[in-house]
């Protein structure tokens, strides 16, 4: 695994999400946003994976975080047209 890939990461943390070990996806999905702070797919996986430890805060959180990623890109787009 190509550890700079923040998709390599989020591939990862998918896998171990569906093995339901919440916490290394919750790591993986971490580590790809440390490396794309705008991988809004990766905040929504690692909410979803909050949600599963039962950790809604954070869940929450992530959740903002993933729509103001989305809300920036849509304005960029709206701006290109």
């Amino acid at each position: 695994m190509n550890s700079n890939d923040p998709t390599a990461w989020f591939t990862r943390g998918t896998e171990s999400y569906q093995k339901r070990e919440y916490s290394a996806a919750i790591a993986d999905f971490t580590e790809a946003i440390r490396l794309n702070p705008d991988y809004a797919e990766a905040y929504r996986a690692r909410a979803i994976a909050y949600e599963q430890e039962n950790r809604l805060a954070e869940a929450v959180a992530d959740y903002g975080a993933m729509l103001l990623v989305q809300s920036r890109e849509l304005l960029f787009l709206a701006r290109s047209i």
